[in-house]
C-alpha cells in the first residue's frame, strides 16, 4: 500500500499460463465480506495491468469487482486516452464467503497483441491491485503487488516483472 507496510487484510494472487489462456485467481480476505455493497463503483475490486511488450508505456487493464462486473481497456501509451473498444473476452467468476471473496479469470491470450508468442527470456510488466471500499484501516484502501507511488496504479514504468516458465 502507500506506506509500503503489509496490509491488514491479505490478498493472494495466482497466475497460470496455458497454451491459449492466462488464468488468474485472487483471494481477498476481509471479515466484512458479506456486508460489502454490491452497487457498481461502491464495492471492492481487483485490477490487473499487463505490459506484454515490456515497453513500460502501453498496457492492458482489467477491473473486476466483487459482483463479477468486468471493465477492460488498452492503453496505447504516450499519454493517449485509454481505448475502451478493446475487448479482453475474459470470463470471470466471483464468490463471497464470510471472511473473503474469490475471483477467477480466464483471459484468452489471443486478445492480447503477441499474447500467443512464447516470451523466451523476456519478462512481461505486470501489476495486480486491490481496492477496498470500506477497509478497517484507511491505509489499506489501495494495495498492489508493485509499489504504489504517485497515487495511482496505472504506472507501467513501475510494474513488476513476470516470467513464464514451463
Amino acid at each position: 500500500n502507500v506506506d509500503g507496510k503489509p496490509t491488514t487484510q491479505k490478498t493472494e494472487a495466482r497466475l497460470l499460463r496455458a497454451p491459449e489462456n492466462l488464468y488468474f485467481a485472487f483471494t481477498c480476505y476481509d471479515p466484512l465480506t458479506r456486508g460489502l455493497p454490491t452497487k457498481r463503483g461502491d464495492t471492492d475490486n481487483i485490477e490487473i495491468f499487463l505490459d506484454p511488450e515490456h515497453d513500460h508505456d502501453s498496457f492492458y487493464q482489467l477491473l473486476i469487482d466483487t459482483e463479477g462486473r468486468l471493465d477492460d481497456w488498452y492503453h496505447e501509451g504516450g499519454g493517449e486516452p485509454a481505448d475502451g473498444t478493446w475487448e479482453s473476452k475474459a470470463e470471470v467468476a466471483t464468490k463471497r464467503y464470510d471472511d473473503r471473496w474469490v475471483l477467477e479469470i480466464r483471459l484468452p491470450r489471443a486478445s492480447i497483441k503477441d499474447g500467443l508468442v512464447q516470451p523466451v527470456g523476456r519478462p512481461w510488466g505486470a501489476n495486480f491491485c486491490r481496492t477496498m471500499a470500506s477497509p478497517a484501516e484507511d491505509r489499506d484502501r489501495f494495495s498492489c503487488w508493485s509499489p504504489l507511488l504517485r497515487g495511482k496504479f496505472a504506472q507501467p514504468d513501475l510494474f513488476a516483472h513476470i516470467f513464464f516458465v514451463k
